[in-house]
C-alpha cells in the first residue's frame, strides 16, 4: 500500500532496497576516506556494521521498513550483544535511511524518532587474575602470533591499555630512552 503513497506525492520516489541504499552509503564512506575526513579503520568499522545490517534487512525495500521494525531489530542486538554494540548498529542505520530520504526512496525517515540506548551500565564486569595471564601467554606461545601476541597482552595488563590503543601505537609513541609509552 505504501508504493501507491509515494506515487500520489508530487516528489518523485523510486523505489530502492536497503542493500541499494547501503551501497550508496559505501560509496559515501570511501569518498570521505579520500577526502580525509574519515579514517579508513572507521569506514572498515561502518562497512562490517553495514553487512551485519545487510543480512537482516538488504532485500527489503527502505518503505517496508519500518519504526517498529527498528526497535524490534534494535531490542534484539541487545539480547544477544551490548548496548554498545546495538548503538553502533543503529548509527549506521540511520545513515542508511538518512540517504534513503535524500535520494527519494523515502518521504520521511521511521529511524529519526530512535533514540540510542543508555551506555551508562556498560561497565567492565570480567577481570583476568595473574594465573589467567599465564595462560594466556602460554597459549600465544603456540600460534602463529608468538611473536608479538604477548607484547600485545602485557602492554594491555600492565598499563591498562585498551585493544585499539595498543593497535594505534606507532614509534613515534615509543621513548626507549625514557622506558616510556604515550597511548
Amino acid at each position: 500500500g505504501k508504493a501507491s503513497e509515494l506515487r500520489k506525492t508530487t516528489r518523485k520516489h523510486r523505489p530502492m532496497t536497503f542493500a541499494e541504499v547501503g551501497r550508496l552509503c559505501e560509496q559515501d564512506w570511501d569518498e570521505r576516506v579520500a577526502l580525509g575526513t574519515l579514517s579508513p579503520r572507521t569506514r572498515e568499522g561502518y562497512h562490517i556494521q553495514l553487512k551485519m545490517l545487510t543480512e537482516v534487512f538488504g532485500r527489503r525495500l527502505m518503505f517496508e521498513i519500518t519504526a517498529g521494525d527498528i526497535r524490534e531489530y534494535r531490542l534484539a542486538m541487545v539480547e544477544g550483544h551490548s548496548k554498545v554494540t546495538a548503538n553502533r548498529r543503529l548509527f549506521i542505520l540511520k545513515q542508511v535511511f538518512k540517504r534513503a530520504v535524500a535520494e527519494g526512496a523515502l518521504q520521511e525517515d521511521p529511524a529519526a524518532g530512535i533514540k540510542y540506548m543508555s551506555e551508562k551500565e556498560h561497565e567492565r564486569t570480567r577481570f583476568a587474575l595473574p594465573t589467567d595471564i599465564d595462560g594466556l601467554l602460554a597459549a600465544c606461545e603456540k600460534t602463529r602470533a608468538k611473536h608479538y601476541m604477548p607484547a600485545i597482552l602485557l602492554l594491555a595488563v600492565e598499563h591498562a591499555a585498551a585493544k585499539q590503543e595498543i593497535l594505534d601505537l606507532e614509534w613515534k609513541h615509543i621513548d626507549l630512552a625514557h622506558d616510556l609509552i604515550q597511548f
